[in-house]
């Protein structure tokens, strides 16, 4: 039987306690990158001791925004970070010789074509791994896929079995998240494991061995989801939420088994992202980061 350990290692306070609302990590210089309200973007680095204590250290603040920040995403091919803000002000930053610099800047959302096509009604975008396609969720629940030039190409298949209790109650898309399989996937062997998360406001998640999955896995988490990440290698997704038990966040394996459970501190959650090979996680709650080791699961001899 696959066992997993998750336990927090540390916490720590945001300066001016501004809180959060994306974290990311980057593995080119071995830290996070956190941001949230007031424009405030900065580098968080993990760094351990000889007695395997955990410090978390600030470093760089990346400056540039005037008001918060609501996406966040890093570019391992390309080796940029890009951060929008509520004023559709968006910095491509990159890293030489030790500090971070802003590379382009460009004002508007970056969503033009796709505010073309589908006025206000989409809410996510997530681009396939290779870039060929983009993934849009509509406010109606909807899971559209368009090219990169705007051309719309099929609806992604869900199905009523993303309902919750309340089959009545309309599902919206909470968060979509690809693995791209650079790193292979750990102990699957020949078995094509899925690639493709959607995450539902009914608490349902949906694994798919790509996006024309007709036959996707499904899992009811019981909890309120907030965001969803994939470890470095795919072998891990993680759910964050929260039930009446507070903050949690859930372990799962591509094949929708769930493996573990680590709770949290209350507050507000909204981001999660795995660091270091897969082996810590971090959330933003409030205005803290909270960092948790991961031990991945493994079979035990006997």
């Amino acid at each position: 039987v696959p066992v997993m350990q998750a336990f927090v290692v540390g916490q720590v306070d945001a300066p001016g306690e501004v809180a959060l609302r994306h974290i990311t990590w980057i593995p080119s210089v071995d830290a996070f990158c956190i941001a949230g309200e007031k424009g405030f973007v900065q580098l968080l680095k993990p760094q351990t001791n000889s007695d395997s204590e955990l410090t978390l250290n600030f470093g760089q603040s990346l400056e540039g925004h005037a008001d918060s920040i609501c996406t966040m995403k890093w570019n391992d091919a390309l080796g940029t970070l890009t951060t929008s803000d509520i004023l559709g002000h968006t910095i491509v930053w990159q890293e030489q010789d030790g500090a971070w610099a802003s590379s382009a800047t460009h004002q508007g959302d970056g969503t033009t074509v796709w505010k073309k096509n589908l006025g206000k009604s989409f809410e996510l975008i997530e681009w396939s791994p290779n870039g060929d396609f983009v993934l849009i969720s509509t406010v109606k629940g909807e899971i559209l896929e368009y090219s990169p030039e705007g051309e719309f190409l099929r609806r992604v298949s869900i199905g009523s079995a993303v309902a919750g209790p309340n089959k009545d109650a309309p599902v919206g898309v909470i968060d979509m998240r690809w693995y791209g399989g650079s790193q292979g996937v750990s102990g699957m062997g020949d078995f094509v494991a899925p690639s493709l998360a959607i995450a539902f406001s009914s608490g349902v998640v949906q694994f798919m061995r790509g996006h024309k999955d007709e036959r996707p896995l499904r899992t009811q988490t019981d909890i309120t989801i907030t965001r969803i990440c994939w470890n470095h290698n795919g072998s891990l997704l993680a759910v964050a939420g929260s039930n009446e038990a507070g903050n949690v966040v859930l372990f799962y394996s591509p094949t929708a088994q769930l493996l573990h459970k680590l709770h949290l501190p209350t507050g507000p959650l909204t981001s999660l992202d795995f660091g270091r090979g897969g082996v810590q996680i971090a959330a933003v709650v409030g205005s803290k980061v909270i960092v948790a080791t991961v031990r991945p699961p493994y079979v035990w001899a006997t």
